[in-house]
């Protein structure tokens, strides 16, 4: 990582700790529905209180698509060493294979009212209510909220939206600082049907992005002030791949 850089503060909203916060204290029930959707892996999410953004950012500029692969196909590269969308469900348990999370730019713009609709009435928003900050505090409302008497089945729609938008923006694959991506909104229309898509396929795509922006900063000698995509994935997923033994590196603090 280049030394005139290293002093820059390193943000992301990748923040493994506020996931591990809320799902940690799910009742039973909410525990079952997160396994209906295919998250369950989740629930064992250890609590990780500090993410290392200076590591994070020089693995970022080691990654590269892999073009063996089709190229619907989302596989990355560290240093030529692979990694799937299947090392994902392994480390997260999410689920893998399936259909493919709409792609962001074949959804700008044409996000359907349906599927905005579905959030947001998950939600408990209003219309044009899509701050990043007002989004992630209502989904964790629904996530925190406590029912004496069990769960309507409108209740547990909204928690497994809920639940997609939480994880999603905190931990698996946040693009933005301020705003939601509204990409995956339309793999929540049917909120019975969200364990059908490739989310894990979903979270490799978004570092590949995030990585060719991180590339494209240093390669025209602008700063990386923030860090996008599943970072913890990065780092963890050498228990898949152990690719940091093979390139022999270290870990950089914050």
């Amino acid at each position: 990582m280049p030394r005139s850089r290293s002093h820059l503060k390193l943000t992301s909203p990748c923040s493994p700790k506020a996931v591990h916060k809320v799902i940690s204290r799910f009742s039973p029930e909410k525990k079952q529905l997160v396994r209906s959707i295919g998250f369950g892996g989740l629930l064992e999410l250890p609590l990780h209180r500090k993410v290392g953004h200076r590591f994070s950012l020089w693995l970022l500029t080691k990654v590269a698509r892999d073009a063996t692969r089709a190229q619907s196909a989302a596989a990355g590269k560290v240093a030529g060493i692979p990694f799937y969308p299947h090392d994902v469900s392994i480390v997260f348990g999410v689920p893998s294979g399936g259909r493919p999370v709409p792609k962001k730019d074949q959804v700008q713009g044409l996000v359907s009212d349906e599927a905005k609709a579905t959030v947001r009435g998950a939600l408990g928003l209003d219309e044009g209510d899509d701050s990043r900050l007002r989004i992630l505090h209502a989904a964790k409302h629904v996530l925190k909220k406590r029912f004496r008497r069990g769960m309507a089945e409108k209740d547990r729609a909204a928690f497994k939206v809920a639940f997609v938008v939480f994880v999603v923006e905190n931990l698996l694959a946040p693009r933005e600082v301020d705003s939601i991506s509204l990409d995956y909104f339309m793999a929540l229309r049917r909120p019975d049907e969200i364990q059908t898509y490739d989310w894990s396929e979903y979270v490799i795509r978004v570092i590949l992005d995030s990585a060719c922006q991180v590339q494209a900063a240093f390669a025209q000698g602008r700063p990386v002030e923030n860090l996008f995509g599943c970072i913890l994935f990065l780092q963890v997923g050498r228990a898949i791949r152990p690719w940091f033994l093979l390139l022999g590196c270290r870990v950089f603090d914050d």
